[in-house]
């Protein structure tokens, strides 16, 4: 069975022509009515769809930044859930306002409403069929567009003549806000007028002044209450949203975005969005703009010149005003009205502000003010007046003169190990940072000589012994003795003289034995192991006889700073004896400054003979430390000590290593 298409009857298309026209002419009267873009847009779609249920209509405008293409208005048929399709019809848009060309896309028409003032892209209108349009539809899908465009472009223009109106008004209320402004008394008073004829003008719902007042910014008034209390919420919010507005530097206007609109937040960098946001959640408001204002420079009453001010990177903001829409949506130029009102203000603000305050405070800023024209004085005066008193406050201000040096912090009691022999390390017993008890094995050395010698004595020992026993019985036996040699000793002086041998070669081996048992290293004292790397320092090396192997130090007893101060500088240090007072600062510790004193200065100076002409080296200094101070010392630790040596004049202090190399070259 052949199914044919579905056809409309042909009565109903004379009857959607109908709907069309009647929906046509009330958009033409709406189009005469004050409304929003979107609201005017929204009304045209629910028009057309209701005659063309066929047809996707959406309409979109330019964003507020000028980066994109936002969507207006659109109906149920023109949802699309894919968003790269979105994205490419929201580019398509964006190309319209460039071009300004009808186009067609497939079944898409681009239609752009062109407003009559500014003769430029006001809108762009999107027409797409459904599949199952009829044909009819399709062939009149360009008259219906440029019909629909025609009743937008007439509402724009009547927009755009509402608006010139507009700006007259605003023009009159401003001339009324300066005269108001004139009366204000003080700076409250102004601040006052400010805020509820500002409101006014703006036509705003509440209307917010803040000034900087050093550093921060406080509330100076709002609109509709006498005073704004300072620690109230609404004040600290907006306070902390002020110093971000203002360092943004740009007038700027938000408002409750819809869910296919683009937040103008995003574009805003994260702080100013941030406090933006949390202002916003505490006000409720629907529209926000603010407007920072810097204070134009001041003239002074005798001199025409303005006191400029100094500029330092950014230009400086002293002023902002917030105005808020709560129940309606503010007007689209909702950030330039502000900034316009903030600018017309800021004169009689900067005035204000400098004025207010007791009489002390303006006498001092009328006196800065004056002092800041240039004097007629010759420059080559000041000059040398800056010099006599440079060279004044050297020579006659005192202050502290302190020697600094580099320090390591040690135990007083230390121990250093030595080498009781020549020879090789065999054994190493403990490591660095170990503590050890009194005759504790530190190391074993290992003398092969010494061996030998050993060796050598027993050898000639059991020889002599083997002898003196042999003379003995030589002495009982007959036999031997008749065939004995007649020159040699007789066997009595023979073995006197063996045993007087074997009693040497005795104490030989007794000596020997005492230098065997001090090849094995003891601590002398219970402490610690100062020396790091042992092993990898002695472990099979060979030693020299007094060879300092290790150190051993007592950590629980006394510690002291061990400075290496320069011999230029030992004299001031000798001069303040005998117990200078000193700080010091340990490493990794620089937030505590600990004290202590000189507690002895090296008997003499070490000297290079070699070369005489090398720098001489530092001069050991000790300075006790009292252990209260040190809550975990550790030995080595740097440190920088400051030994004070009396009182000297600045120029002394600071350009003392100059000055002695300066006498050092004149009389040298």
């Amino acid at each position: 069975m052949l199914v044919m298409p579905s056809v409309p009857h042909l009565d109903e298309v004379p009857a959607r022509w109908e709907r069309l026209e009647e929906a046509l002419a009330r958009l033409h009267d709406a189009a005469r009515r004050k409304a929003s873009p979107r609201e005017f847009y929204d009304a045209a779609i629910r028009e057309l769809a209701a005659a063309l249920p066929e047809v996707r209509i959406a309409v979109w405008g330019a964003a507020p930044s000028g980066r994109g293409a936002e969507l207006l208005a659109r109906n149920a048929a023109s949802a699309d859930a894919d968003p790269d399709a979105m994205a490419n019809r929201r580019a398509q848009a964006l190309a319209m306002f460039a071009d300004a060309e009808v186009r067609r896309s497939g079944d898409a028409l681009w239609q752009p409403v062109v407003n009559a003032a500014t003769a430029e892209p006001a809108a762009v209108i999107e027409l797409a069929l459904t599949p199952d349009a009829p044909s009819a539809i399709r062939e009149e899908l360009p008259d219906v567009a440029g019909a629909l465009a025609a009743a937008a472009a007439d509402f724009h223009a009547f927009a755009e003549l509402r608006r010139f109106a507009g700006a007259a008004t605003i023009e009159r209320q401003a001339v009324d806000l300066l005269r108001r402004l004139q009366a204000a008394p003080d700076l409250a008073s102004l601040g006052y007028a400010i805020a509820n004829e500002g409101r006014r003008v703006l036509g705003c719902e509440r209307l917010t002044l803040l000034v900087r007042r050093g550093r921060q910014w406080r509330v100076l008034a709002a609109s509709g209450v006498d005073h704004v209390e300072p620690k109230s919420a609404f004040a600290q919010r907006i306070e902390r949203f002020a110093p971000r507005a203002a360092d943004w530097g740009e007038p700027l206007a938000v408002g409750a975005a819809k869910a296919n609109d683009d937040d103008p937040r995003d574009e805003l960098p994260p702080p100013l969005a941030e406090a933006l946001a949390a202002y916003l959640d505490h006000s409720h408001a629907r529209t926000l703009a603010a407007a920072p204002a810097a204070f134009p420079p001041l003239t002074d009453a005798v001199s025409p010149e303005p006191t400029e001010r100094p500029q330092h990177g950014r230009a400086r903001h002293d002023a902002l005003v917030v105005a808020e829409w709560f129940h309606a949506a503010g007007p689209a130029g909702a950030a330039a009205l502000a900034a316009e009102l903030a600018e017309l203000c800021a004169p009689s603000l900067a005035r204000a502000q400098a004025l207010d305050g007791p009489l002390a405070r303006r006498i001092v800023r009328r006196a800065l003010a004056r002092a800041s024209r240039p004097l007629v004085v010759p420059r080559g005066l000041l000059v040398a007046v800056a010099v006599l008193a440079g060279a004044a406050a050297l020579t006659f201000v005192e202050t502290d003169f302190e020697v600094e040096a580099p320090a390591v912090l040690m135990p007083v009691a230390r121990h250093e190990i030595f080498a009781t022999t020549t020879g090789r390390v065999a054994e190493v017993r403990v490591v660095h940072g170990q503590t050890v008890a009194a005759g504790d094995v530190l190391v074993v050395l290992d003398d092969p000589q010494l061996q030998l010698q050993r060796e050598q004595v027993a050898g000639e020992l059991a020889a002599v012994e083997r002898r003196i026993d042999a003379l003995a019985v030589a002495r009982t036996d007959r036999t031997v003795r008749e065939s004995a040699d007649p020159d040699a000793l007789p066997p009595g002086a023979e073995q006197q003289q063996l045993i007087e041998k074997r009693a040497s070669l005795r104490r030989q081996r007794e000596l020997l034995a005492r230098r065997r048992t001090e090849l094995t290293l003891v601590s002398p004292v219970a402490g610690q192991v100062l020396t790091r790397d042992i092993e990898s320092l002695l472990a099979s090396r060979p030693v020299e006889r007094g060879q300092a192997l290790l150190t051993i130090a007592d950590t629980t007893a006394a510690w002291e700073l061990i400075a290496e101060v320069d011999q230029r500088d030992v004299g001031h240090v000798v001069a303040q004896l005998p117990t200078p007072p000193v700080r010091f600062r340990l490493a990794g510790d620089v937030d505590e400054i600990r004290t202590g004193r000189v507690d002895r200065l090296a008997v003499a100076a070490t000297l290079d003979v070699e070369d005489l002409s090398a720098p001489a080296p530092p001069a050991p200094v000790h300075v006790a430390v009292d252990a209260d101070q040190l809550a975990e010392p550790r030995a080595g630790t740097a440190a920088t000590v400051r030994i004070h040596c009396g009182r000297r004049s600045l120029g002394y202090v600071w350009l003392h290593d100059l000055a002695a190399t300066v006498y050092r070259w004149w009389m040298f």
